[in-house]
Order: structure tokens, then sequence, then C-alpha cells
């Protein structure tokens, strides 16, 4: 569930309206992708087991695509009886079930809801406090007192980073 501007203003402290901040939740939620489907095309050829990006809460679809040649079928009717689903991110094709078979076809694409609300949260809050935090200048001083801000692009891309870390396969 995405935030909203009363939940950011428990973490951080401004005087932005809501509607401004509401910008920033939504910029934020951009960045970091789907919460609620997240569609992954991977290819099968062989495996028993593929591996998601992000963890999975669960499964809304799978679609196989089997090759004849200059073909492509989709393979109908997978259930959760073919399939199982390991540690969040392990989806193991099952000789079992209305569909069986040992491993999965040439291309698969798997519909599924992530489960990492927490971390996406986290993320959210670290977009939104740096940008409620940027400041105009790259220094400034009086007397003995220096400030250097920190690069807000550079600090944006290791926040992203940091939470896309996991997901690459």
């Amino acid at each position: 569930m995405p935030l909203t501007p009363d939940e950011v203003r428990e973490h951080i402290e401004t005087d932005l309206t809501d509607d401004a901040l509401q910008r920033l939740i939504d910029a934020a939620e951009e960045d970091l992708g789907s919460e609620t489907a997240v569609v992954e095309y991977t290819t099968g050829i062989g495996r028993k087991i593929i591996f998601l990006r992000r963890p999975a809460a669960a499964i809304s679809s799978v679609i196989e695509h089997a090759s004849d040649g200059d073909l492509t079928l989709i393979v109908p009717g997978l259930t959760t009886a073919d399939m199982r689903l390991h540690e969040g991110r392990m989806l193991e094709r099952l000789d079992t079930g209305t569909n069986p078979s040992s491993n999965w076809d040439m291309k698969v694409t798997v519909t599924y809801v992530p489960n990492d609300l927490r971390r996406r949260t986290q993320a959210a809050l670290d977009l939104i406090r740096l940008s409620t935090e940027r400041r105009a200048v790259g220094s400034e001083g009086t007397g003995d007192y220096r400030m250097t801000a920190l690069d807000s692009e550079v600090e944006r891309k290791k926040i992203l980073a940091a939470f896309y870390k996991d997901w690459i396969a």
C-alpha cells in the first residue's frame, strides 16, 4: 500500500503541504516499481526451478510458451498444483498436478505479488527524505561553520541500487 502524507510526516519532519508530499510519494513509487503486480519473463529451458527477481507473496499466474520449431504455443491451465514456491523466490515445476512436467518450457511468464513491502517503504521514505532535504547549493559556510551537501542524484542512485540489488538474478 502506498504511503500517505501523514505516514511520511511520522518519519520525516517537513512543512510541505499534503499535495507536495503526495507528489514526492508518487515519484518515489514510480522509481520503485509496482507493489501490487510484477510480471517477469524468463527462460525455463530444461530447468526444474526458475528464480524470481523479487520475493513473491503470491503467484497470480504462470504461462509457459512452448516452442515447436518456428511456432510458439502457450501452455494453458497451469495451477498451483503444477508448481511450488520456495523461500519466495524459487519457483519449482512439479511433475505432478494438472499439467505435470519435470522442467519448465522454453519461455515462462510469471505474474506475482511482491513480498518486499518493508524494504520498499524504507526506500520510499529515504527517497522522500532526500527530496525534502535537498540543498540549492553544494556547500555553504559562515565563520567556522562549513557544510557540504550530498549530491542528491548520487544519493538517489545509491538508495535505488540498495533496493534493487537483491533482484538481479
